[in-house]
């Protein structure tokens, strides 16, 4: 289910105008890339997809909803309208702008490991099951809640770095979404006195004592 302190996606609707040229992209080729020759219009597909975007970062905690890495202020360049299933995909392009379909992601789990796949879908014939988490490997970002999968233990002090991923409950989802965005590969671990970081600092306990549950949970410990 989705996280219950972030909102609902009944909450987000198109204005009239954005309904009217969204409609209108919906019947070309490429509907999330059509650029109308009407200003009027293209800012009116500009300001869907803006707050598509802007709904999407507030649903998520401004993380990226696939790894959780931190996109407050990252901007596009760090930053994707991530559509689950992807737009690419003729049998998709009419989901190419329900709110269901999209969230926001990093470019990393987006353009290096999701891209144009859609292995992901255990059903790709039965579009009632794209509106269920039933029909996902991997944790969907709408209709599913990272947190009761996957954890993320993210903590820093200038250069020092712990990321450690938990899967506390050996959710299956939280293992396909593990391997399929090969997340182990953003653990990191650099707490400790050959670093230069002292074990009596408070900062340096902490991270000793998420590595320990990281163990305790047969997790992986960078």
């Amino acid at each position: 289910m989705p996280d219950p302190y972030l909102p609902e996606l009944t909450t987000f609707a198109l204005s009239d105008d954005e309904t009217t040229v969204v409609t209108e992209a919906l019947k070309t080729s490429k509907p999330w890339d059509w650029k109308p020759a009407c200003p009027v219009k293209r800012a009116s597909l500009k300001s869907a997809k803006d707050r598509i975007l802007a709904f999407h970062l507030q649903r998520h905690n401004h993380t990226c909803c696939y790894c959780k890495t931190g996109l407050k202020g990252a901007g596009p360049f760090m930053t994707d309208r991530e559509h689950i299933l992807p737009k690419s995909k003729a049998h998709f392009k009419a989901f190419s702008y329900a709110i269901w379909n999209l969230g926001v992601a990093c470019k990393r789990c987006n353009m290096q490991f999701k891209g144009a796949a859609d292995g992901f879908v255990v059903s790709k014939a039965d579009q009632a099951a794209f509106q269920t988490s039933e029909n996902y490997r991997f944790i969907h970002p709408n209709y599913d809640r990272w947190g009761d999968h996957l954890a993320r233990f993210d903590a820093g002090m200038d250069e020092k770095k712990l990321v450690v991923f938990f899967n506390p409950t050996d959710s299956e989802k939280g293992r396909y979404t593990k391997e399929f965005f090969k997340l182990e590969q953003l653990s990191l671990n650099s707490f400790d006195e050959g670093q230069g970081l002292k074990t009596t600092d408070q900062l340096s306990r902490a991270a000793a004592l998420v590595l320990e549950l990281a163990k305790l949970f047969g997790q992986p410990v960078p």
